[in-house]
């Protein structure tokens, strides 16, 4: 099965606004044929689109800034979208502007299966990098400092409870693994 991911969304027509605990819920055995983030400039993102076997077609929309949160508070992005083995689960990083960064942060790590989000995982630090294991199973995350040593925390957490299975701290030779 081919997954595709488009970082415009000229090509694809928009579907009826909804979210992912509203409307366009895929069947119970329907998997993501397709996904794609709108990108409308170089630092803030648009919604993210999930399609299905079945043809329903989920829209994660950005929450709308509120002037009374911080900065670290209002998501402006979706980056590092995947899609687990199972064909059903889907992770991204939600991204932020902090600290008086020029760029906007991966922070948090959410999780998404069947028309639904089930987990959000924060630790701290950014997303360096993240994958699903075990089918989606699992999560796999290195965080670490936006800017500093690269050592880098890395830890393993189950996706269905959000319990933290394992954790190592980098050094050089983690980093080599």
């Amino acid at each position: 099965m081919a997954v595709s991911v488009v970082q415009a969304a000229e090509p694809h027509p928009a579907p009826p606004p909804a979210n992912a605990s509203g409307g366009g819920r895929p069947t119970v055995h329907a998997n993501v044929v397709e996904f794609f983030v709108e990108k409308p400039d170089s630092y803030a993102t648009g919604s993210l689109h999930i399609i299905y076997s079945d043809g329903a077609q989920v829209v994660e929309v950005l929450p709308p800034e509120d002037a009374r949160k911080g900065d670290a508070e209002n998501q402006v992005g979706i980056s590092s979208v995947q899609l687990a083995g199972d064909q059903k689960t889907v992770g991204w990083a939600q991204t932020y502007f902090i600290g008086g960064q020029s760029y906007p942060i991966p922070l948090v790590l959410t999780l998404y299966r069947s028309g639904s989000i089930i987990r959000r995982i924060r630790q701290g630090q950014m997303i360096w990098g993240w994958s699903f294991l075990d089918g989606a199973q699992k999560a796999a995350i290195v965080w670490g400092l936006t800017h500093g040593p690269e050592v880098g925390d890395y830890q393993l957490y189950d996706v269905n409870t959000g319990r933290k299975l394992a954790e190592a701290y980098g050094d050089e030779a983690t980093q080599q693994l």
